[in-house]
């Protein structure tokens, strides 16, 4: 259902417009749908969702991995300034670390797979008559993609990293 959905959208939003030239609805209604992919927007709200819940689970996994010992030095950490959100935040970032690093170093895993057929999709040539389809060139703003390990866009990782960032500057001490 879910790739269903996706699908439909970047289809409309890629469509031939008609011969009677009517605004896209979507364009009308988010003027951010027209600034940026929505693979990428898609990302931000994964990103700063999974933030969210790594924050929360964090004392959850202290108080039932942790031992006595290690959470009464976790509890003092709440009369500190800021080392108490420290903590807290670093199963996010640790998680995010790890998920940046597979889903955008996919070309260390897979070389050239699937780039050269995102870069025919985008030119509409072949990619050895065409030296511009390098990956590097041509920017895919697909959710789904055909190569890397996640089959996640480069555009929803962007997405995730900002979101994550987001969420992480808007749960920090310094804002509340």
């Amino acid at each position: 259902q879910f790739y269903k959905y996706i699908s439909h959208c970047h289809y409309h939003r890629t469509k031939p417009k008609s011969k009677r030239n009517k605004p896209d609805t979507m364009a009308t209604l988010s003027p951010l749908h027209s600034l940026l992919p929505p693979s990428f927007v898609y990302g931000t709200i994964a990103g700063f969702i999974l933030f969210n819940i790594f924050y929360r689970l964090s004392p959850i996994l202290t108080s039932f991995l942790g031992t006595k010992s290690f959470q009464q030095k976790i509890a003092l950490l709440k009369h500190e300034d800021g080392k108490f959100w420290n903590y807290h935040s670093l199963l996010p970032s640790t998680v995010h670390a790890i998920a940046q690093v597979v889903g955008t170093y996919s070309m260390v895993f897979h070389g050239r797979d699937g780039y050269d057929l995102a870069s025919d999709a985008a030119t509409g040539t072949t990619a050895a008559a065409d030296p511009s389809s390098s990956p590097a060139i041509i920017f895919d703003d697909r959710t789904i993609v055909p190569y890397g390990i996640t089959h996640l866009g480069p555009a929803v990782w962007m997405g995730i990293f900002v979101g994550y960032l987001v969420a992480d500057a808007l749960s920090s001490g310094s804002f509340r």
